[in-house]
C-alpha cells in the first residue's frame, strides 16, 4: 500500500492521464461484457398461440392457462364459465352500421376511427365520475390513475336557464337541433356520421328510447 502510494506521488502528469485512461477503459470494458452476458441469459417467454377452446362455452385459452390438474392432452378450463356452472347469454352481434365502422377501409369508417373518443363522447349519457391523480397527466406514456370507486355522473333531464344542453339532455331538451347542439361542443365532427350514429342509438340503444319517452312526456304537459 506505501509503495503504490509512492508510484501515484511520483508519477507525472502525463503518466497520470494515461493511467486514469486506461482504468476508464477496463472499466468500460468489464460494464460491457457483463451487459452482453445478462442479455444472453434472458429468454423470451413464448405463450404459443391461443388456441385452447372451453368445451362448456367456447371461450378462447392459451394452454397455460389450464386447470393444474389437467392434462395437456386433454386440458380443461374453469375460470371462464367454472365449468359450465355459469352460463351468460351470447354478445349481441353490433349493429350493422357501427360493425361497418369498426371494419371498413372506406374514408368515413377511416375517420370514425380517428376521432372515436370525440364521437363517444358527444353521445354519451353520462359523465365520469372519479377521484383522478392529475399527477400522473400529460407525461410519458399515458396514464389513468383513480383513487377509490368510479361511477357515472346524471344531472337534472333538462338544463338549467342559460346552460348549454349536455349529456344525457341533449337527447331530451332541443331535440330538433340536437346535432346543431352538439358540433356546440366538437365543431370538427362529420354531420353525417354523427346523424346516422344517433340514428342508430335511436334504433337499438334501450337507454337512448328512454330518455326519448321522457322528453315526450315532459313536453306533452308543457312542464
Amino acid at each position: 500500500m506505501a509503495s503504490l502510494q509512492r508510484t501515484l506521488q511520483s508519477e507525472t502528469p502525463k503518466q497520470r492521464k494515461r493511467r486514469l485512461n486506461n482504468e476508464r477503459q477496463a472499466t468500460h470494458y468489464k460494464k460491457k461484457q457483463k451487459t452482453k452476458q445478462d442479455s444472453i441469459s434472458i429468454r423470451r417467454h413464448e405463450l404459443g398461440r391461443m388456441n385452447q377452446i372451453c368445451i362448456h362455452c367456447n371461450a378462447k385459452f392459451w394452454i397455460e392457462e389450464k386447470d393444474g390438474n389437467s392434462p395437456k392432452t386433454s386440458p380443461s378450463f374453469a375460470v371462464c364459465c367454472a365449468g359450465g356452472k355459469v352460463s351468460l347469454p351470447p354478445l349481441l352481434d353490433p349493429p350493422s352500421y357501427l360493425l361497418n365502422l369498426y371494419t371498413s377501409s372506406s374514408s368515413d369508417a377511416k375517420l370514425f376511427r380517428k376521432n372515436i373518443r370525440a364521437y363517444n363522447n358527444l353521445l354519451a349519457c353520462a359523465s365520469l365520475g372519479a377521484d383522478v391523480d392529475e399527477r400522473f397527466q400529460g407525461h410519458g406514456v399515458s396514464n389513468f390513475r383513480v383513487h377509490g370507486q368510479m361511477y357515472h355522473r346524471i344531472g337534472s333531464l333538462l338544463p338549467e336557464d342559460g346552460q348549454q344542453p349536455k349529456f344525457a339532455q341533449l337527447y331530451i331538451y332541443d331535440t330538433e337541433y340536437e346535432n346543431n347542439n352538439r358540433h356546440n361542443f366538437m365543431k370538427d365532427m362529420n354531420n353525417d356520421i354523427l346523424q346516422h350514429l344517433q340514428n342508430m342509438l335511436d334504433e337499438c340503444n334501450p337507454y337512448i328510447k328512454n330518455f326519448r319517452q321522457a322528453r315526450d312526456i315532459i313536453f306533452s304537459n308543457n312542464l
